[in-house]
């Protein structure tokens, strides 16, 4: 019993527990998006302190892939906007999108997201390893995939007869 019990204060006090946000300290947002789902993480000192998954509406699953990972940017910005806001952080993600932020010619869209992002003082960082793994693993959830995805996915993984 007292064995079980130490672990259960080892688990407690280690990842992925949620940590309680210092607004003294710098925040990094961690983002990925899937073919069917967003996610990120938003962390502090390699800590999460809030985590975020969605599945994409039918219009954003015809999005491009680099305008699904400007959206994740997008989305956990406007979630989290009051730990970010007036201070400056990092964003993190697998694919290159800090093209977007000096474009000459916008559609409607991205010039709504480009005004959301003005607002915020933050740096963009390219990571082209997968070393993203808890917003890849968020952007990756079954359950947000639907029965036909499913589906097709595991018929692609049988061996051809």
């Amino acid at each position: 019993m007292p064995r079980s019990f130490d672990n259960l204060k080892r688990v407690m006090v280690t990842d992925p527990v949620l940590a309680l946000p210092d607004m003294s300290k710098s925040f990094v947002v961690e983002t990925d998006a899937s073919d069917f789902a967003l996610g990120g993480v938003l962390m502090q000192d390699g800590h999460p302190v809030a985590f975020e998954s969605r599945k994409l509406k039918d219009v954003e699953r015809r999005y491009s892939v680099q305008e699904k990972e400007l959206l994740a940017v997008v989305h956990c910005l406007r979630l989290w906007w009051h730990y970010l806001l007036g201070s400056p952080f990092v964003v993190k993600t697998d694919t290159a999108v800090s093209h977007f932020m000096t474009q000459p010619k916008l559609t409607n869209r991205k010039a709504r997201w480009q005004e959301l992002l003005s607002e915020f003082y933050f740096v963009l960082e390219y990571r082209a390893d997968s070393s993203n793994h808890v917003a890849d693993a968020l952007s990756r959830r079954a359950d947000l995939a639907g029965l036909g995805l499913v589906a097709a996915l595991a018929l692609a993984q049988l061996p051809p007869l």
